[in-house]
């Protein structure tokens, strides 16, 4: 038997704990690299069974993560080899990948380097840092990925989706201060209508700019300084998503996909907090509403 190819193995893996719902630990397996050897020791075990070895190469930012979770991700390991008369896997190491840059094959078969890469892994730290959204989480690092093997078209689809969660939470989050700040009921209802639950995610979005457009003092009264711009990028995400995520023709270079994640780890630190803030402000007409209804 010739043992298990290493990308084999990495994508039975990520399938098992995906399945043992460790989402987290399946999407830093994804950046990391897998060797299997066979060491021609005995395990002694099996007559004339050999030991197999693995190490798992895992990028700086995350391995801290790794360590702290070194078990479940062996105990997996362990789980998923096919082990047969032959061979075993008995040994299972972990060392540090370190990320410079990442090269793939271009539509005309030359090797391309990709010296964004690290846009992607900070990207990726962060977002496993954070209590963000799971759906969110999930597109982000399906994108980073896909970006670190030069899979461009589907890396912006995929940040696309995830901007596409944010402003819906954020829209979720601007409804909560409209209700709570003595909107009426047929502002709330217009707003719910036709932009929280819009069809379309272009109508969403400009319903909640021009919404929006007059309220640069109430975000920069929450540290949200040029709101109009922050959101203005989210539509020049959604367009690169649609020119992406459909048979246009249209290719992506590099540095537009660097600029574009490099920007979204800015909605990350600007517009997350902005989604949590907006439900707690009470405007002082409101508080005093609230207390004559009293």
């Amino acid at each position: 038997m010739v043992i298990l190819r290493n990308q084999d193995f990495k994508k039975g893996l990520i399938e098992y704990l995906e399945m043992q719902e460790e989402h987290d630990l399946a999407s830093i397996m994804r950046s990391c690299d897998f060797e299997l050897s066979d060491t021609g020791r005995f395990t002694y075990r099996i007559w004339d069974q050999t030991s197999i070895d693995l190490e798992i190469r895992v990028p700086i930012p995350m391995f801290k993560k790794v360590e702290g979770d070194w078990s479940k991700i062996t105990k997996a390991c362990y789980a998923i080899y096919p082990a047969d008369d032959n061979h075993d896997l008995m040994n299972i190491d972990k060392k540090i990948k370190i990320v410079e840059s990442t090269s793939f094959v271009d539509e005309r078969g030359l090797e391309v380097v990709a010296t964004g890469a690290q846009v992607y892994q900070n990207l990726i730290t962060k977002v496993h840092k954070s209590h963000m959204d799971s759906i969110e989480k999930d597109y982000i690092l399906e994108g980073c990925n896909c970006a670190l093997h030069g899979n461009r078209l589907a890396a912006a689809t995929m940040i696309g989706c995830a901007a596409e969660r944010l402003l819906l939470q954020l829209c979720e989050s601007y409804l909560q201060y409209l209700k709570n700040n003595g909107a009426t009921a047929r502002e709330i209802e217009k707003f719910e209508v036709e932009v929280l639950n819009a069809k379309k995610a272009h109508a969403r979005l400009d319903g909640f700019i021009n919404k929006v457009r007059n309220s640069e003092g109430l975000f920069k009264g929450i540290d949200l300084e040029n709101s109009n711009l922050h959101f203005s990028f989210l539509d020049i995400i959604r367009q690169v998503r649609n020119e992406s995520g459909h048979p246009t023709g249209i290719k992506i270079s590099e540095e537009d996909l660097n600029t574009i994640f490099g920007q979204y780890q800015l909605l990350i630190d600007r517009v997350h907090p902005v989604i949590v803030k907006l439900p707690l402000i009470r405007t002082e007409t409101a508080t005093e509403s609230a207390h004559s209804n009293n």
